[in-house]
């Protein structure tokens, strides 16, 4: 999970297919709700 991330690394990881390995969020909030959720299934 990668939490705020510049456009500069969206873009690096776009380029790279590693967003499709990796879960991004923009706030941390959304990304601690997203353990529990991951957790549920």
């Amino acid at each position: 999970k990668l939490l705020n991330l510049t456009k500069r690394i969206t873009d690096l990881l776009s380029i790279t297919k590693l967003l499709t390995v990796f879960e991004t969020y923009e706030s941390e909030n959304e990304a601690v709700r997203s353990f529990s959720a991951s957790a549920k299934v």
